[in-house]
């Protein structure tokens, strides 16, 4: 009976309570679960928080984007993987070696890749 007199509060509000769930669950899977997945199927690189991804590192450097990588190139070496914009995956290669050899002896290997839309 004490179980049943402690949840009755809880029925009063269930239309709070269901749409506080539907939010947090809005917010998981647009902005948690990508992250995830960012872990487990690209390189290592800095770890981007929910729904801005590497803004923050972006207002530190002041927009200087190129400072921004270079102290990413430092602590991850020639190939990392980021966020841009929040949510687009990208993988950054700073070995002109490397980037050369995908660029062009590999460019076969990426024809079919959807283009960027970043101007």
């Amino acid at each position: 009976m004490a179980l049943l007199d402690s949840v009755e509060p809880l029925l009063e509000h269930w239309q709070t309570i269901l749409i506080a769930s539907i939010i947090l669950l809005a917010v998981y899977f647009r902005g948690i679960a990508p992250y995830q997945m960012l872990r487990a199927v690209y390189p290592k690189g800095p770890t981007p928080l929910p729904l801005i991804g590497h803004l923050v590192d972006a207002l530190k450097h002041k927009g200087q984007i190129h400072l921004q990588m270079d102290e990413y190139y430092k602590k991850y070496g020639q190939i990392y993987s980021m966020l841009i914009f929040g949510n687009i995956p990208c993988i950054v290669i700073g070995d002109p070696e490397m980037i050369k050899e995908i660029l062009i002896k590999e460019s076969a290997s990426f024809y079919d890749r959807p283009v960027s839309n970043i101007n």
